[in-house]
């Protein structure tokens, strides 16, 4: 494969218009290709890379990742979402159960990542168990080692934590939101494109700070949201917000725009608001991932008085004609 090519995949696969044979024929070309090379050509094409959504990067990471093939180094160097300066990284490799880095010396760091329609169980070395939901990441040391347990989240897990007075356990949710525990279960909400991040706690308690904030203690059964534009907070008893473990997806006063990214992260679609639809419209409701995509549309756009339709493998939502 040349780079001409290469850079045709690539553009499809960030526009959401790749095929099943294209995917095929990377999938192919990058297990026959030897490292270097496969390094060198993705560096070349670095600026598609650059310019691909989360989703999309996901969807790359999965196909091409093998256990013992380490020839991601290109790509995940160019991944911002990891959070790690590309000089600072000394090696990157692929492992069974994710990817592994290292810094200067530094602990041993695990990324766990799920793509679009994903849901994935993580065991921590401490006996935690995490359920990450669809297009999330959670950042891992390879053993908690310090005089404390932490962790980094970018998008939605559910958290049942291993009790340990003397090792406390902390979530630091899309680089601002902190949430500490000794031992107890709850869920994060802390997707980059939503409006609010929410902590919900199923059993025990946790604190959650911002900075130099500090938002007080939740006990089994409450629920804190943050929003990230007016910084205000507020606290709720707990709405089923890990409903989604069930396959239940929850909307309660969601806006249109954070329904739609929501069904794209379950059902591994790709739903657009066509311009001209507000997308602060809000939806409340609770639908189960069994009943599919149509059917959910169907109910949302006859609240609004919109439609769908299927365009070029996207799902548009345009206002229905009076």
């Amino acid at each position: 494969m040349n780079k001409d090519q290469l850079h045709s995949i690539l553009e499809k696969i960030r526009e959401g218009n790749s095929t099943k044979e294209e995917w095929d024929l990377l999938v192919q070309w990058y297990e026959a290709a030897i490292e270097a090379d496969a390094d060198e050509l993705f560096n070349e094409v670095g600026d598609i890379i650059d310019k691909m959504d989360v989703s999309s990067l996901k969807e790359l990471e999965m196909q091409l990742s093998e256990p013992g093939k380490p020839k991601m180094t290109a790509i995940l160097n160019r991944w911002r979402l990891v959070g790690i300066a590309a000089a600072a990284v000394v090696l990157i490799f692929s492992t069974i159960a994710g990817f592994r880095y290292f810094r200067n010396g530094e602990p041993v760091m695990m990324v766990y990542s799920t793509g679009k329609g994903e849901i994935r169980q993580i065991h921590l070395p401490d006996g935690s168990e995490v359920t990450l939901n669809a297009v999330s990441m959670l950042t891992v040391p390879e053993s908690f080692e310090s005089e404390e347990r932490k962790v980094l989240l970018k998008g939605e897990a559910f958290f049942s934590v291993a009790k340990s007075e003397n090792l406390p356990f902390s979530v630091m949710a899309d680089d601002s939101l902190l949430v500490k525990v000794l031992g107890t279960s709850f869920n994060i909400s802390a997707y980059g494109s939503n409006m609010e991040m929410e902590v919900a706690v199923s059993t025990g308690k946790v604190t959650v700070s911002k900075a130099d904030r500090h938002f007080g203690v939740l006990t089994a059964g409450q629920q804190l949201a943050y929003n990230k534009t007016s910084r205000l907070f507020s606290r709720t008893s707990d709405r089923n917000a890990a409903a989604w473990l069930q396959g239940i997806v929850a909307f309660r006063g969601n806006t249109l725009q954070e329904v739609v990214e929501t069904l794209n992260r379950m059902y591994g679609k790709q739903v657009l608001l066509q311009p001209g639809v507000n997308g602060a419209l809000q939806v409340t409701g609770n639908f189960r991932e069994e009943q599919g995509i149509d059917n959910i549309l169907q109910m949302i756009c006859s609240l609004h008085h919109l439609e769908y339709t299927y365009k070029n493998n996207q799902i548009v939502i345009g206002r229905k004609p009076f």
